[in-house]
């Protein structure tokens, strides 16, 4: 099926650099034939970065809490 090929988890992180602060863990692509939970997530990030640069509250967020993403938590059923 996928004999040889290699399918890399993707991930990044922004926000806090502390290590002690809260953390929000945003996944996405788990099943791979439900492509929309990606296309959402990424549109949930965008909206939200974009917000960072007016909103008091976005940026005391973006300063004070971890955020890690997994856009694509099951790259091989995506491929599939």
């Amino acid at each position: 099926m996928n004999k040889g090929q290699q399918f890399p988890i993707v991930s990044f992180e922004f926000g806090s650099r502390n290590i002690d602060a809260p953390v929000l863990f945003l996944v996405s692509g788990i099943h791979g034939s439900e492509t929309i939970g990606i296309e959402t997530l990424f549109a949930l990030l965008e909206s939200f970065l974009n917000r960072v640069y007016w909103d008091k509250i976005a940026q005391s967020q973006y300063e004070n809490v971890r955020f890690i993403v997994y856009p694509f938590a099951n790259p091989v059923g995506i491929a599939n």
